[in-house]
């Protein structure tokens, strides 16, 4: 299934392994990626005052601007690459969260979907595609390394569970996976 076919078959089930670790109390963010994340990775981060794209590359974010991440300002983080993702928030000083590694541990039912970026490519540079909605005065730059395309979204990994009393089942938990390409023809 390509990308574009999560877009049109969205409640696709595919069947995999998972591993979820739990990460309460953990006061470094620097710590933490390089004790999980052992492969180049995306990174967005939800800041006070911004949210910010980048890499995770050579053990270290490296944002889409070229600043620095400052630390103190951080209220969210995910790093994700198409096996694992690291998802923290912010508690006082403290980072709590999860990290997903798939391919490894426990047997678990997932659904993967599209959803299209705002925007349409405007330039391309260094692992980077710039999107511009021209309607809702919006510029974004994402670490992706397709340049080809003129639209891009992001893949999602929904998890699937049954409730054991009712077996109502439906998503327990969800990781980004990539950005991609989101144009029809692909």
């Amino acid at each position: 299934m390509n990308d574009m076919d999560l877009a049109r078959n969205p409640l696709h089930i595919q069947h995999g392994n998972v591993e979820k670790i739990t990460i309460h109390g953990e006061k470094s963010l620097d710590t933490i990626l390089k004790q999980y994340l052992m492969t180049d990775a995306a990174v967005i981060c939800w800041q006070r005052h911004r949210i910010s794209w980048g890499h995770w590359k050579n053990q270290a974010i490296q944002l889409a601007d070229g600043t620095e991440l400052d630390e103190d300002k951080i209220l969210e983080i995910r790093v994700f690459n198409e096996n694992e993702e690291i998802h923290l928030v912010r508690k006082e000083q403290d980072y709590c969260g999860r990290y997903v590694h798939d391919g490894v541990g426990q047997e678990v039912a997932y659904v993967d979907s599209l959803s299209r970026f705002f925007g349409k490519k405007q330039g391309q540079a260094d692992g980077y595609v710039t999107l511009r909605d021209s309607e809702r005065f919006f510029t974004m730059t994402l670490p992706c390394d397709d340049s080809s395309a003129s639209y891009y979204g992001l893949v999602t990994r929904n998890y699937i569970t049954a409730d054991e009393t009712t077996g109502q089942a439906g998503y327990n938990d969800y990781r980004f996976v990539r950005i991609t390409s989101a144009e029809g023809g692909h």
